[in-house]
C-alpha cells in the first residue's frame, strides 16, 4: 500500500511531495541534468542562454549544452555549433562549429545536413569543397527541407560542386517553391516566365511571382510590377505595378526603383516625369543594376531628365557594360567601333562584342562572326566566323541572317549554295533588311522570276538602298516584268545618284543628255558625270572628256577633255584607249603639258 507522504511519479519530481517545498523549473532541470538526463542538461542551457527564470550565463549554459551534446543530443550539438559560430560562452571557432554541426547531420538531422552543406559548399570559416557541401544539401533536399532544395537548385544553375544542368535546377526550385520559399518563387518564376527548360507558362510565372512578393521577397516585388505593366500571365494593371514597384523600392530593391523609373518616363498610370524618373533609375544604376545603368547613360545621351553629357553616357555605359549587361556590352562596341565618344580600337570593339555575344545577344553573335571573317580587331577565322553568324541567324537576328545568307550567295567562307542563301535572306528580307532584299532580289532577276525580283527590289529601293534604286530604275527603262516607264526610271536614278552612287549619276547624266524621261539638259548631265567620274567611274569620265571636247553642255576645253580622257584610258577603258590617239594629234604640245599637269591634279583630288 503506498503511503500518503509518498511522491507520484514525475508530477511529485515536479512539484515535491506534499510536505516538501515544490521545485522550481530551474531546480527540477538541474536535479534531472545532475542525473544525466541529456534533454535536461539541453533544455538548462537553453535558459541560462536567454535568461529565462535564471540570471542569462552564456558560460554556464555552454557546460550544460556540451554536456548534453557529448551524449550524442543532436539539438544540443546543433545549438553548440552555433555558440560556437556566434562566440556565445565559448570562443569563435569554425572548426569546432563544423564539428558539432556534422555529429548532428550524421544522425540525419536535415538542418544540421543543411547547415554543414553550406558551411562546405561557402568555405564559411574552413577550407571549401563544393562537391562535399553538395552531398549534404542533397541529403537534407532528399527529406524534403525546403531551403536545401532551393540551394541544390541553385547549385545545378552555377555548377557548384556539381556539372550545370538547368533541367535539375528547375526540378529543385520548383519543389521549393511549393514548400513556399520565397527565393524558389521567385527563381523558378523566372525560369516559367522565359520558358528556360521547362515549358513557357507565363500565368504560372505570375502567380509564383505573387507568392513570393506576398512574403516580402522584394526582388519577387519588382518583377510583379514588370508584368503588371506588360500584361505578361495578369491583364496590364498599371496601378498595380506602381503599388508593387513602390513596396520593393522601399524594401531596397534595386529592380524596383528602376521599374518605378520607367512608370515615371513612359508616364505608366503617372504623368511622365523624367525629372523622377532619372532620381529611380539613378538610385538603382548606383546601387549596381546594369539594365538601370544602361537607361541612365542613354537619358543622358539625349538630356532626357539629367544633362545631356556625353561623359556621362559613356561613364555609366561602361559601368553597364562592366556589369554585364549586354545590351550596353554592344554600345560601347559600337562606340569603339566608330570612334564615337572615344578613340577608334576594332581590337576594343570586337572584345566588347564577344562579351555580349557569349551571353547570347544574337546581334553581337552577328558581329563577332563579321570581325572574325575579315579580321577587324582579331585574328581572321573564316570557320569560326561562320560559327557565330550561323548562331545569330538560328536565334532570328536578321542581321545574321543577311550575312549567312549574303555568305552562302557569294561563297564567302562555306560552299556556294544559292538555295540555302535563298531561305536565309528570304528570313531576313521580311524583317526588313535592305541589303538581303536587294540580293533576293538578284537572285529572282537572274531566275527570270521578275515579280518577285520587282517586289523586293522596291522594298528595298523604298529604304533607299542605291543599289536596289539602280536596278529598280533599270528594270523600269526595259521593261522587265514592268511597263516601260522612262519617267519612274528617272525618278529611282535620281533619288540613288544624289545618295552618291557612282552608276546611278552617271545613268542620270546619260538620261539627261537624252532626254529619257525628263526634259533634256546637257549642262544638268556634266555635272552627273563629273559627279560619277571624280568617284573613279570611268564610263562617267569618258562621257566628261567627250562633252568638253565637243562643247556640249559646257564651254569647249580640249585641254580638261583629253586631261579625263587620259585618267579613263589609264584605267584600261577601251573607248579612250582608242580616241586618246586621235585627240592627242589635234591638239599643241602647250595644251598636251596642261593636260598632264591637269590629270596629274585630278588624280591627286581624287586619292589615285
Amino acid at each position: 500500500m503506498i503511503r500518503s507522504y509518498a511522491c507520484f511519479g514525475l508530477l511529485m519530481l515536479t512539484f515535491g511531495c506534499a510536505t516538501k517545498a515544490p521545485l522550481t523549473q530551474v531546480e527540477y532541470l538541474e536535479q534531472q541534468a545532475n542525473r544525466g538526463d541529456a534533454l535536461a542538461q539541453l533544455r538548462l542551457g537553453d535558459l541560462y542562454l536567454t535568461g529565462q527564470g535564471v540570471e542569462a550565463d552564456e558560460t554556464v549554459a555552454a557546460m550544460w549544452v556540451r554536456k548534453s551534446a557529448d551524449q550524442g543530443q543532436p539539438d544540443a550539438q546543433i545549438l553548440l555549433a552555433e555558440m560556437y559560430r556566434t562566440g556565445k560562452g565559448v570562443p569563435q571557432d569554425p572548426q569546432q562549429t563544423l564539428h558539432w554541426m556534422t555529429l548532428a547531420a550524421e544522425q540525419g538531422i536535415p538542418r544540421a545536413q543543411h547547415a554543414v552543406g553550406m558551411i562546405l559548399l561557402y568555405g564559411r570559416g574552413v577550407d571549401e569543397d563544393r562537391q562535399a557541401g553538395v552531398r549534404w544539401i542533397r541529403a537534407a533536399a532528399e527529406q524534403d527541407y525546403a531551403y536545401s532544395q532551393y540551394i541544390l537548385g541553385a547549385a545545378y544553375k552555377k555548377g557548384l560542386g556539381v556539372d550545370v544542368d538547368l533541367s535539375e535546377t528547375a526540378r529543385w526550385y520548383a519543389k521549393a517553391a511549393e514548400a513556399g520559399v520565397a527565393e524558389a518563387q521567385n527563381d523558378y518564376a523566372a525560369m516559367l516566365h522565359q520558358g528556360l527548360v521547362v515549358a513557357r507558362d507565363r500565368p504560372a510565372a505570375a502567380r509564383l511571382y505573387l507568392e513570393a512578393a506576398e512574403q516580402d521577397h522584394s526582388l519577387a516585388m519588382g518583377n510583379l510590377a514588370r508584368l503588371y505593366l506588360s500584361g505578361e500571365g495578369f491583364e496590364v494593371d498599371e496601378a498595380a505595378a506602381l503599388e508593387w514597384a513602390r513596396k520593393g523600392s522601399d524594401a531596397g530593391d534595386r529592380g524596383s526603383k528602376e521599374i518605378l523609373g520607367v512608370i515615371y518616363l513612359d508616364g505608366r498610370g503617372v504623368e511622365k516625369d523624367p525629372v523622377e524618373a532619372a532620381f529611380w533609375i539613378r538610385q538603382a544604376a548606383e546601387q549596381g543594376e546594369g539594365s538601370a545603368q544602361w537607361r541612365l547613360a542613354v537619358m543622358h545621351l539625349q538630356g532626357l531628365g539629367v544633362e545631356k553629357s556625353e561623359a556621362k553616357y559613356l561613364k555609366w555605359i561602361r559601368r553597364s557594360a562592366e556589369s554585364g549587361h549586354a545590351d550596353a556590352q554592344v554600345l560601347l562596341a559600337f562606340s569603339y567601333q566608330r570612334g564615337e565618344f572615344v578613340d577608334a580600337n576594332t581590337t576594343e570593339a570586337y572584345s566588347w562584342f564577344r562579351k555580349a555575344a557569349e551571353q547570347g545577344h544574337a546581334g553581337a553573335q552577328a558581329e563577332v562572326g563579321l570581325a572574325l571573317m575579315s579580321g577587324r580587331g582579331t585574328r581572321r577565322d573564316q570557320a569560326e566566323g561562320m560559327r557565330w553568324i550561323r548562331k545569330a541567324a538560328v536565334a532570328g537576328d536578321p542581321h545574321g541572317q543577311a550575312l549567312l545568307g549574303t555568305n552562302y550567295l557569294n561563297g564567302h567562307g562555306v560552299r556556294r549554295d544559292v538555295r540555302e542563301a535563298e531561305l536565309w535572306l528570304l528570313a531576313a528580307a521580311e524583317q526588313g533588311i535592305s541589303a538581303a532584299q536587294f540580293n533576293l532580289a538578284t537572285i529572282y532577276c537572274k531566275r527570270r522570276r521578275f515579280k518577285e525580283c520587282n517586289k523586293w527590289l522596291r522594298a528595298a529601293a523604298t529604304q533607299d538602298l542605291a543599289q536596289a534604286q539602280v536596278l529598280l530604275a533599270t528594270n523600269y527603262r526595259t521593261g522587265q516584268g514592268l511597263p516601260v516607264d522612262l519617267a519612274e526610271s528617272a525618278r529611282w536614278t535620281r533619288r540613288a545618284a544624289e545618295q552618291g552612287d557612282a552608276n546611278a549619276q552617271n545613268n542620270l547624266g546619260m538620261m539627261l543628255t537624252r532626254g529619257d524621261g525628263m526634259k533634256r539638259d546637257p549642262a544638268a548631265a556634266m555635272e552627273w558625270f563629273e559627279r560619277a567620274a571624280r568617284q573613279g567611274l570611268p564610263n562617267a569620265q569618258f562621257s566628261l572628256a567627250v562633252g568638253y571636247l565637243r562643247g556640249d553642255g559646257v564651254r569647249l576645253d580640249p585641254v580638261r577633255g583629253y586631261a579625263w580622257l587620259v585618267l579613263c584610258a589609264d584605267q584600261g577603258f577601251a573607248q579612250a584607249i582608242r580616241a586618246r590617239p586621235e585627240v592627242k594629234a589635234k591638239l599643241t604640245a602647250d595644251q598636251l603639258a596642261d593636260a598632264g599637269r591637269l590629270a596629274r591634279k585630278l588624280s591627286a583630288e581624287m586619292g589615285r
